[in-house]
């Protein structure tokens, strides 16, 4: 679980990265949008639902997890979410390689998409 946890707070918080970047145009660094673009490819690229143990759904670990029954009632479909964010992820990296901010905005919407995908489909809303 904890791996799983970190692997996710690292997409994130890259995540966050692009999208100051991406925010805040007159102070835009392509590099560190590069840089963390990869990052998230290479987190995508591990496999981070095979992270999630059978029943993993019901613990506690330090926090209580916010992952729905449905990841492992559903696995295909489970794993075509993650197979796309594997794509998008991958595809971004390309793209912010090019240094094209118009097409890195576009592509950054898809790739935050698929995250919003799984989390719609596999994970409980935080609760405040």
């Amino acid at each position: 679980m904890i791996v799983t946890t970190i692997s996710l707070f690292f997409i994130e918080r890259n995540l966050q990265k692009i999208k100051t970047q991406l925010d805040n145009p007159d102070t835009l660094s392509k590099d560190e949008v590069i840089v963390a673009a990869n990052a998230i490819a290479a987190a995508a690229n591990t496999g981070l639902g095979a992270l999630y143990a059978p029943s993993r759904d019901k613990g506690e670990g330090w926090r209580k997890t916010r992952l729905k029954s449905a990841f492992f009632e559903k696995p295909e479909e489970a794993k075509k979410v993650a197979l796309q964010f594997n794509l998008e992820a991958n595809e971004f990296a390309k793209v912010a390689a090019t240094g094209d901010v118009g097409q890195i905005k576009a592509k950054f919407g898809k790739l935050t998409q698929s995250c919003k995908s799984c989390h719609d489909s596999f994970r409980e809303k935080d609760a405040k």
